[in-house]
C-alpha cells in the first residue's frame, strides 16, 4: 500500500507560503505480482487545474502541490533469512548496518576490479541507516584466520583471486578443473565455449561459519566479469536477479536458478517511511513556472487579438 499526502500551496504576489488547504490523501495498492521485488520505482503526476479559472494575471490562485514527508510505503515482504537475491543486500546489511562484511579481492587488482568493487559496495551502502557495523577489504593472499568467520563477498576471476579457487567445490555454479570455464550442472546446461565467456553471481552458506554467507561475483576472465557489476549496481537490473545463482552473458541474457528449497509465506509485517527527495519539489516548482509562462502567453495573445 502506498499512501501519499498532498497539500496545496497558494502563491502570493511576491512570496510563497504554505497552507495545508485540502490535506488530500491518496492510497494505492501495490499489485501482488510486484511485491517482494528488490526495489520499487514510484512516480506521481499532478494535474493542477483551478475550477472556473478563465485567466488570472495576479498568480494568487495558482495551484501548487507537494508530497508530504509523511507519505509512506507499506511493503509486504518475506520475513525470511533465505540467501536469495530477492532479499539482497541481506545478509550483508542488517538493521541498517553492515553486518561484519569482508570483501575479498584479487592480489593484483586492476582498474576494472576497483571500479566494480567501488560500485558494488556503494550500492549496498544505500541501505545503511548509520555508520555502525564493519566492512573490510582484503587481498586474497591475506584471507585467513578470523576473516573467514565473517559475511564474505568474493570478487574477481579464480586465477586472480585464489580464495575463489579454494571454495570452488562449495559453489553451485562451479568452474572446471582448469578454471577456464563454468561447468554445466543439473539446472544449467551450456557448451564449454559459452561457459568460458559468462559471468556468475551466487549466494551460498559459508562453509567457514554456519551463521554467515558468501556472495561470489566471478568469471573465467575479467572482460566477462564486468557483466555482473551492472546488475549489482542498478535498481532496474537488480530486480531481474532471482534465486541464489545467476549467469549473465555479453548480450545481457540472464539465467536465474534456485539451488535452495524456497517455500515461504509472505508475512505482511513491514512498514517503512520514505522521505521524498528534494528533487521532486524542485521539479514541481520548475513545471509550475513553465505553466505560468504558458498561461501568461495565452493571456497576452488573448488580449492582443481582443483589442
Amino acid at each position: 500500500m502506498v499512501t501519499i499526502y498532498v497539500n496545496e500551496i497558494p502563491i502570493g504576489s511576491h512570496k510563497m507560503y504554505m497552507d495545508k488547504a485540502d490535506d488530500d490523501e491518496l492510497k494505492v495498492t501495490i499489485p501482488e505480482s510486484l511485491r517482494n521485488t528488490n526495489s520499487y520505482d514510484i512516480k506521481v503526476k499532478f494535474n493542477l487545474e483551478v475550477k472556473d479559472l478563465i485567466c488570472d494575471t495576479t498568480g494568487k490562485d495558482t495551484p501548487w502541490a507537494y508530497i508530504s514527508n509523511e507519505s509512506c510505503v507499506h511493503l509486504p515482504y518475506k520475513d525470511s533469512k533465505k540467501l536469495i537475491f530477492e532479499n539482497y543486500p541481506y545478509p550483508f546489511v542488517r538493521e541498517g548496518n553492515f553486518d561484519d562484511v569482508i570483501v575479498v579481492i584479487p592480489d593484483n587488482i586492476n582498474g576494472e576490479n576497483m571500479k566494480s568493487l567501488s560500485s558494488i559496495v556503494a550500492y549496498i551502502g544505500q541501505d545503511l541507516e548509520s555508520n555502525n557495523g564493519n566492512i573490510n577489504v582484503i587481498k586474497s593472499s591475506n584471507f585467513k584466520g578470523d576473516y573467514k568467520n565473517k559475511n564474505l563477498i568474493y570478487l574477481g576471476t579464480p586465477n586472480d583471486n585464489i580464495a575463489i579457487k579454494e571454495i570452488n567445490e562449495k559453489l553451485n555454479i562451479k568452474f572446471n578443473e582448469s578454471f577456464t570455464a563454468f561447468e554445466s550442472n543439473d539446472k544449467i546446461q551450456f557448451t564449454e565455449s559459452y561457459g568460458e565467456n559468462i559471468s556468475a553471481i551466487q549466494l551460498i552458506k559459508s562453509p567457514y561459519n554456519k551463521d554467515k554467507a558468501i556472495m561470489v561475483v566471478t568469471s573465467p576472465n575479467n572482460e566477462s566479469l564486468s557483466y555482473s557489476e551492472k546488475y549489482l549496481t542498478n535498481n532496474n537490473l537488480l530486480k531481474k536477479l532471482k534465486g541464489d545463482g545467476t549467469t549473465i552473458d555479453k548480450d545481457g541474457k540472464i539465467q536465474n536458478e534456485y539451488y535452495q528449497d524456497v517455500d515461504e509465506n509472505i508475512e505482511d509485517n513491514s512498514f517503512e517511511k520514505f522521505k521524498i527527495d528534494k528533487n521532486i519539489k524542485i521539479l514541481a516548482i520548475f513545471f509550475t513556472f513553465i505553466l505560468l509562462m504558458v498561461l501568461g502567453t495565452v493571456v497576452f495573445t488573448y488580449k492582443k487579438y481582443k483589442n
